[in-house]
């Protein structure tokens, strides 16, 4: 199986910042716990006293299908074993709309989110033999708060990439059409990750990923979700993102 890495030519790179052209996500508006990431000393004051950091747009990839599933449990309907036995990951996203006055709730948005199953493979892919199949992807539609809320679980690996889950944040206008889209990637701590697939079934079964964190050149350490273990079992993380539409 070939992975983003050879793919995903080229990222879409440095801050595109305030003025610029583009879009821009940021991290740290609402304190939700996410790694370090680094200022720019020109978003702070925002509406909620929130101070905004910017960070790196990335690739959508080659795994992206517009399934229009609006849905929060990305685990129902399959039969999976790679899904129905992965451990659970409850993942909250606060969307924040970035302007020169500071942040904002940006609601009305569609968060899609899309994540290979347990054994490293995506739905709805025919070079993963898994064409008509859905799970592990969905969106859902920010409320008055910026907030969306999905159930799924901890993704597996393939070659070339370490373990990650894809986030896409669109607009649209009063037609229906895309007004904006901004997409990144989620990361998770290395340790919890080789903890993971050394000792937990079914991850356990194809071992360590074979590209870590420091080694895959999509990484962003300020996009790694803090996991916060749940009281049924699996994981909890939340964290904020940002774009300037």
């Amino acid at each position: 199986m070939s992975g983003d890495g050879g793919k995903e030519l080229s990222r879409r790179g440095a801050l595109r910042v305030l003025g610029g052209a583009g879009v821009v996500a940021l991290i740290g508006c609402g304190g939700d716990g996410v790694g370090t990431s680094t200022s720019t000393g020109t978003g702070t004051g925002s509406a909620s006293g929130a101070s905004c950091v910017l960070t790196p747009e990335e690739t959508v990839g080659p795994y992206f299908v517009d399934e229009k599933l609006n849905r929060s449990d990305l685990t129902t309907n399959t039969t999976d074993a790679n899904v129905v036995d992965g451990i659970p990951l409850a993942l909250t996203l606060t969307i924040m709309n970035y302007s020169g006055s500071g942040c904002s709730k940006l609601a009305g948005a569609l968060v899609d989110i899309w994540q290979a199953d347990a054994g490293g493979v995506y739905s709805d892919e025919a070079s993963e033999h898994t064409s008509g199949q859905t799970y592990l992807r969905g969106y859902q539609i920010t409320d008055s708060s910026g907030v969306v809320k999905f159930k799924t679980i901890i993704p597996g690996w393939y070659s070339g990439r370490t373990v990650h889950i894809h986030v896409m944040i669109r607009t649209t206008t009063t037609t229906g059409a895309t007004a904006f889209e901004f997409t990144t990637q989620l990361f998770f701590d290395q340790t919890i990750i080789d903890a993971i697939f050394t000792t937990v079934s079914p991850y356990s079964s194809r071992g360590v990923p074979d590209t870590t964190n420091g080694a895959d050149n999509i990484y962003e350490s300020a996009t790694q979700l803090t996991l916060q273990t749940a009281s049924g079992g699996g994981y909890t993380a939340a964290m904020t993102l940002g774009v300037q539409t």
